[in-house]
């Protein structure tokens, strides 16, 4: 496999860009990638930038490296496979080539438009499918909020009358806090993309006002109880007609295969506090393993996990075979009807803020359970049975305390339990 290093091209400057470097066929090639970092900000071990809570662009420069380091890996894949040792030049060449297939070029006419520009970068870039998703989500409500205005958004608009007005108009909409968090989040993305393309010089959009807002959710956990319940659970085609009333019969086999193959993967990262972008893909592991060992595909951070005995019996029954991957939203309609096979149906408050007010509402616990609720409930679980946090931290990648404890869910009452025989109260 390729092996694509990256580093500062000046450590000692303040800002510097970042070159991309492959050893190979005996060789050294370099690409300069044109990605501008804060040199202390650069972690030189992992070849990344460090993720801090005041350093905002922190996700988008790993993001980035992470697109040219797969554009890179393919370049050379192409040259093995015609059996070609290319020269520095026929690698700049072949770069050039696959860039000009992956972004489109600038137009004769410089794009000017917020929304213009983000149509062009979405369909231009290598991301998750989730990200071009919310991408496309953003996009559409700029588009609205022109509509409203009768006017389209240029770059030099993008500034503080912008962001209130369209928080006003967000709110009005009953925009929670975090969906309104997340358009800002993508804009000022759309924003320093076109920067770096030097498409506009504003810098309104990096002033601290010009903030990603965003409020704790009332998410919930399940306990080792529960998941074993889940693990146990009986999915038959009479079970599932029952309360899947829309299913066709004709289509409830597939049905109830589909739900056994979700609940098994759900319940591996349940166990393993893996992110559902890896414990959806997760393969070659075999019951007779004693470890799960990964690495993230976010942070490229590996991962070894002692095998719990349920994700053992899960293999012992698959014959060590996990089935196929399968999108975030489908996971997400099975997991609310296998909560509701399981019975977990107590209703859970929730409150938000919606249009810039508090909501409360009381839902039933199945429609809360999502792929997310998997790495939930491994952190609250082990943390529970009193296995350390940075251990914890060293199987689901956490890189700081304040970004692991959003992931516990111990309300007060599991708190008073878990502290009744404390020396401190004896």
């Amino acid at each position: 496999m390729i092996d694509v290093k990256f580093y500062l091209n000046n450590s000692t400057s303040e800002y510097t860009t970042i070159y991309a470097v492959v050893h190979e066929f005996g060789r050294r090639y370099k690409w300069p990638t044109g990605i501008r970092i804060k040199s202390d900000m650069w972690n030189p071990a992992k070849k990344r930038c460090r993720y801090r809570s005041d350093y905002t662009d922190a996700a988008l420069i790993n993001e980035r490296l992470e697109a040219w380091e797969n554009l890179i890996e393919d370049v050379f894949a192409g040259f093995m496979k015609e059996l070609i040792i290319p020269s520095q030049h026929s690698f700049r060449q072949a770069v050039n080539e696959k860039l000009n297939v992956l972004i489109q070029s600038e137009p004769d006419k410089k794009i000017t438009e917020l929304v213009e520009f983000a149509k062009t970068f979405k369909d231009s870039v290598a991301r998750a499918d989730r990200t071009l998703i919310r991408y496309q989500t953003t996009i559409s409500k700029l588009e609205e909020f022109e509509t409203i205005r009768k006017q389209k958004i240029h770059f030099e608009d993008v500034d503080m009358s912008f962001y209130e007005s369209f928080r006003k108009w967000m709110y009005s909409k009953n925009a929670s806090t975090n969906y309104f968090g997340d358009m800002v989040k993508n804009i000022k993305v759309f924003m320093n993309e076109a920067a770096e393309r030097g498409l506009h010089n504003s810098i309104a959009h990096r002033s601290k006002k010009f903030k990603v807002v965003s409020e704790e959710t009332d998410s919930i956990y399940l306990t080792v109880e529960k998941l074993k319940i889940l693990h146990t659970l009986e999915i038959s085609s009479e079970a599932v007609l029952k309360i899947a009333k829309d299913e066709r019969p004709q289509n409830i086999e597939r049905r109830v295969k589909s739900l056994i193959n979700c609940r098994d993967r759900f319940l591996i990262g349940a166990f393993t506090a893996l992110r559902f972008s890896d414990f959806n893909i997760l393969e070659g592991i075999k019951h007779e393993d004693r470890y799960i060992s990964n690495r993230a595909i976010k942070t490229g951070t590996r991962t070894m996990i002692p095998m719990h005995p349920v994700i053992r019996d899960i293999l012992i029954r698959r014959e060590n075979k996990l089935p196929d991957p399968v999108s975030n939203q489908n996971m997400n309609s099975a997991l609310h009807l296998l909560g509701e096979l399981a019975g977990f149906s107590n209703l859970i408050e929730i409150t938000r803020t919606e249009g810039g007010k508090m909501k409360t509402y009381r839902i039933p616990e199945f429609k809360l359970i999502t792929t997310h609720t998997a790495r939930r409930s491994a952190c609250t679980n082990m943390l529970l049975a009193g296995i350390p946090i940075r251990t914890i931290m060293s199987f689901s990648g956490h890189k700081t305390i304040t970004s692991f404890m959003k992931y516990i869910k111990i309300d007060a009452t599991e708190d008073a339990i878990k502290m009744k025989d404390h020396p401190f109260f004896n």
